[in-house]
């Protein structure tokens, strides 16, 4: 290298500042004969031992073997106070990031492209074919006087019903549609664009929980705040010193709004255990128990959730202990998508990504999906591996967990069933259980609750993730469901000449409740402001133990606020729902929010939109050429680009995969049930 300017080249884009610095990974790979190399070594300092992580551009003749001396001739030159310690150097070169197309790539590319074909297929024979198809139904259905009334259409089986009897005279008509044919279109069928947007935007049947849509949007758009943030420590911020120093932000309590992001989770929670107590205490009292559709990110009010036993009607779908093995069974509508989110972060992202650092995230792939893929897929992953960090999809924990609450929760809807009393003391149990874990497990790891705090990797191993210490908010909305369940049994009994069925009516209709008089508004204000208030003070009260740099609590404050603050969180978002439930006067503009038109498809989007937003994050940190800058406005920004990226590819993998496997499983309820 005897040009000059590549010598000036070499020196410039190599990094110089502590304790990160990637250096000019575009200035040093716009020569031919150089690469950058990130090394990761420990330097003894003034008798004080610190990570550093610099970007060195070498010649490519430089390789691994040889550029920790090149390092050493670095320190020596500019950095002569400190010394390298050799057995903690590790060297990555980006031209080894040899990205080569596998085996996995060519299938998951293949089964990408099927699913893009039948969308493009079916919505073609939708416009073309269908539209004709229904004009004449019309017609028919004009020539033949149809008298019989039909009810609201709040699921698909009904207008599957309409179809199949349609099509059952069509082909009296049609002689030469085979049956092969015939069940090929209806495969087509289930990936057209225009009916699946149309279930996506269709309106919510239930007036009264049509809240619960805006809570979980906006609980998924905290959740990406707070991820938004804390995957900018990979690559890292070039202001770190500053920020997590004495004086820092992170000692300010608005570090406490993303770093109780967490919290967002627990509403997810809270969610999902009041809506399958809440869905299915009244079907059970019926004995068409259906477990484990209503999963939150699944949720639809007012769907028909015992259609599945109704295949089986009088067999073994009728029997108490089907409906465990019944309900979890539907669990198979959450695992098409993240099985195609999976392929797709294993084979096909690491192509669309790169820098100084993304070795990292194809270390990602290779250290976690392509050995533990399986325990993330059938959810058990929060348990195996035993490292939160060597999960494939570590965020998906949270499915583990609801899916193993689900499998529980039978137990709590029949003791409620069979004695309110034992309903309400198997709460009270697990509640005692969930919180005394908290309190042992941080005694047993003395886990200190702040960032960066050595034990924080056991806080993540050993209850951040495990379900007997998450499930607290899961059955405080349990709770939460009898509560409402029991309220309305009561109201029945001192009804007369009640006619429909107040259970029924609870679920699938719009409640409308007598007028409430000014004590009863004031009480419910107060409650509602008391439950407001106790929800700030969860969130913010680490701050007392932030702006001392997490010295101010001991190992029973630390038990303390980690054993009861998902206690106090479900408590309060249960309040606020039960509020919201009953009184539509009480704080009217927030419900009326909430309860907006745009939320129904935003919260029909928002699993795939969980399953996504992290591999957006990856990507985008771990290209990144600069360390990151911690401060509101790069926050922000970098939030609003994850929210808008996270839904646009969580409609595709709604259209792609998640609604055709929902219309799969419809299209054959509707023939068992046509038949039943």
């Amino acid at each position: 290298m005897t040009n000059p300017q590549s010598f000036e080249i070499l020196f410039f884009a190599t990094g110089r500042n502590l304790p990160i610095d990637p250096g000019d990974y575009d200035m040093c790979n716009s020569l031919d004969n150089t690469h950058q190399c990130i090394i990761q070594f420990d330097l003894m300092m003034m008798g004080e031992q610190s990570t550093l992580e610099w970007g060195f551009c070498f010649p490519k003749s430089c390789n691994n073997e040889y550029a920790p001396n090149a390092v050493d001739l670095y320190l020596a030159e500019f950095f002569p106070f400190g010394q390298r310690i050799p057995s903690t150097t590790v060297v990555h070169c980006s031209d080894e990031l040899t990205k080569k197309i596998t085996a996995g790539t060519v299938i998951t590319s293949i089964i990408a492209i099927l699913f893009i074909l039948f969308v493009i297929i079916a919505s073609i024979k939708t416009y073309f074919v269908d539209q004709k198809k229904n004009q004449e139904k019309s017609q028919f259905s004009i020539q033949n006087n149809w008298e019989q009334s039909k009810e609201e259409k709040i699921n698909d089986n009904i207008e599957y019903k309409d179809d199949i009897q349609f099509n059952e005279i069509e082909q009296n008509n049609k002689t030469k549609k085979t049956k092969i044919s015939e069940r090929i279109w209806k495969f087509l069928d289930c990936y057209s664009f225009q009916k699946n947007w149309a279930k996506l935007i269709q309106k919510s049947p239930v007036e009264n929980t049509k809240f619960l849509n805006g809570m979980r949007v906006l609980s998924m758009f905290w959740i990406i705040f707070g991820h938004s943030t804390v995957f900018q420590f990979e690559p890292g911020f070039n202001n770190e010193i500053a920020t997590f120093s004495k004086n820092g932000a992170a000692t300010k309590w608005p570090f406490q709004i993303i770093n109780g992001a967490e919290f967002g989770v627990d509403t997810f929670f809270f969610l999902s255990g009041f809506l399958i107590a809440f869905l299915s205490i009244p079907k059970a009292e019926k004995k068409k128990l259906n477990i484990g559709h209503s999963t939150v990110f699944q949720f639809e009010p007012g769907f028909n959730i015992n259609e599945i036993c109704n295949l089986f009607k009088n067999g073994a779908a009728t029997k108490w202990s089907f409906q465990i093995v019944n309900g979890n069974i539907q669990i198979w509508r959450l695992i098409p998508s993240l099985a195609f989110v999976i392929l797709i972060f294993t084979n096909i992202s690491r192509f669309f990504g790169n820098g100084p650092y993304f070795f990292k995230y194809t270390d990602i792939v290779k250290e976690t999906c392509s050995k533990y893929w399986y325990s993330s897929l059938f959810f058990f992953n929060n348990f195996y591996p035993t490292n939160y960090n060597d999960e494939c999809l570590s965020w998906v924990w949270y499915l583990a967990n609801d899916f193993q609450f689900h499998i529980i929760t039978p137990i709590f809807i029949f003791l409620f069933i069979w004695k309110k009393i034992f309903g309400w003391i198997s709460i009270f149990i697990m509640i005692c259980l969930g919180c005394g874990m908290n309190f042992w497990l941080t005694h047993k790891y003395n886990i200190n609750f702040f960032i960066g705090d050595p034990t924080t990797n056991d806080y993540m191993n050993h209850i951040y993730v495990k379900p007997y210490t998450r499930v607290l908010p899961y059955i405080i909305g349990v709770g939460c469901a009898m509560i409402l369940i029991s309220f309305y049994e009561k109201r029945k009994q001192n009804q007369i000449n009640q006619n429909l069925d107040e259970k029924d009516r609870l679920i699938n209709t719009k409640v409308y409740l007598k007028k409430s008089n000014l004590k009863t508004i004031l009480f419910g204000y107060l409650i509602f402001i008391i439950l407001f208030v106790m929800l700030v003070i969860v969130i913010l009260l680490p701050y007392n133990n932030y702006k001392n740099e997490g010295k101010n609590w001991n190992i029973n404050g630390n038990a303390a606020y980690i054993g009861l603050s998902k206690l106090f969180w479900g408590i309060g978002i249960g309040g606020i729902v039960i509020i919201f439930y009953n009184y539509t006067n009480i704080f009217p503009l927030i419900r009326k929010f909430l309860s907006l038109e745009l939320w129904t498809p935003l919260g029909r989007l928002t699993y795939n939109a969980y399953l996504m937003h992290p591999v957006i994050m990856y990507l985008a940190n771990l290209s990144s050429r600069i360390l990151f800058n911690y401060n509101a406005v790069p926050i922000f920004y970098a939030t609003t680009t994850n929210v808008v990226l996270s839904y646009s590819l969580s409609l595709v993998i709604f259209m792609l995969v998640e609604r055709p496997f929902m219309n799969f499983e419809r299209y054959i309820c509707a023939k068992f049930h046509g038949s039943g």
